[in-house]
């Protein structure tokens, strides 16, 4: 069974390996180690808190971001193929109309993932 964290209306990430949360004190306190916002998101904020590759949360997941659009003056196969070339990542899908983006990422080294500059 897959672990899922959700922002309703943001997105969500579902880690693919076991989760391990044995060193999570409570379910409230994951706000501190996941932050899903608008075109980003980022696991293990804080570096003191990183767990190692392959621990904890830091395993393979498939990211789902809402409201992805191109920024005004970009056409859309321009902006599909730079999500494809968003570094760390493995493009899933964009879809134009929903504006959902998803990828898949092997570790969450580095912290963040969020839409090209």
């Amino acid at each position: 069974m897959n672990f899922v964290v959700v922002r309703k209306n943001y997105g969500q990430i579902t880690f693919k390996d076991e989760v391990d949360l044995t060193d999570i004190p409570s379910m409230t306190v994951l706000r501190d180690y996941i932050e899903i916002r608008r075109g980003g998101v980022t696991v293990y904020p804080k570096e003191s808190t990183k767990a190692a590759e392959g621990a904890e949360l830091n395993v393979p997941a498939e990211v789902t971001l809402e409201g992805i659009r191109p920024p005004p003056g970009v056409d859309a196969e321009t902006f599909t193929a730079e999500l494809r070339a968003k570094p760390d990542t493995e493009f899933v899908s964009w879809d134009a109309e929903t504006g959902v983006w998803v990828f898949t990422v092997k570790s969450f080294s580095p912290a963040t993932f969020r839409l090209p500059a």
